[in-house]
């Protein structure tokens, strides 16, 4: 049941944002099926990396609701942050995009007023929101021990793990697709 809820989860999140973001259903329909070989490594049971491509739908989410002027999404996402950084570590790829995320709105912001002012005043609730990030990764059961874990466990060479290879070099994509297809 898990596992079936979290796929939900990813599949009518990447739905909803991008119906959010212009695209149309004949496209979403048309381009679904591309992304089916790619669940051969993330959907086939439940995994921490299952839990992390839900937590990035979600983000993505609530991405779009700052997009269209709310703030309170803030609110929401530093508990739910919580909750990912003590599930997986892929929690630092949420960290990553929330940070590319406040570049890009900074960045967007600045050029559209070429005002450094007004860009930091529209994107305060982002910059406010990445800082508190930071020491919320000591809220689990290691504290800032945590971070040193992380530190070499994102830094170790994983050149002899399977699943961390590219996909065209561990899966065969026709294989895959025939697979899917039965």
């Amino acid at each position: 049941i898990l596992k079936y809820l979290l796929t939900a989860i990813v599949a009518v999140g990447c739905y909803f944002v991008a119906r959010w973001r212009g695209a149309s259903l004949p496209v979403f329909a048309f381009l679904a099926p591309v992304v089916f070989p790619f669940g051969w490594v993330g959907f086939p049971t439940v995994r921490a990396q299952l839990f992390t491509l839900a937590f990035l739908v979600c983000l993505l989410a609530l991405f779009e609701l700052d997009r269209r002027g709310r703030r309170w999404w803030i609110a929401l996402w530093l508990p739910m942050y919580v909750v990912w950084l003590n599930i997986h570590g892929g929690f630092v790829a949420g960290a990553g995009l929330f940070g590319l995320y406040t570049v890009d709105r900074f960045i967007r912001e600045w050029a559209a007023s070429r005002s450094v002012m007004h860009a930091g005043r529209k994107t305060a609730h982002l910059l406010i929101g990445g800082a508190a990030m930071i020491p919320l990764v000591a809220v689990n059961p290691y504290g800032w021990e945590y971070v040193v874990y992380l530190w070499h466990g994102l830094a170790m060479d994983r050149s002899q793990i399977r699943e961390w290879a590219p996909l065209w070099q561990t899966y065969k994509p026709l294989f895959t697709m025939v697979l899917y297809a039965v």
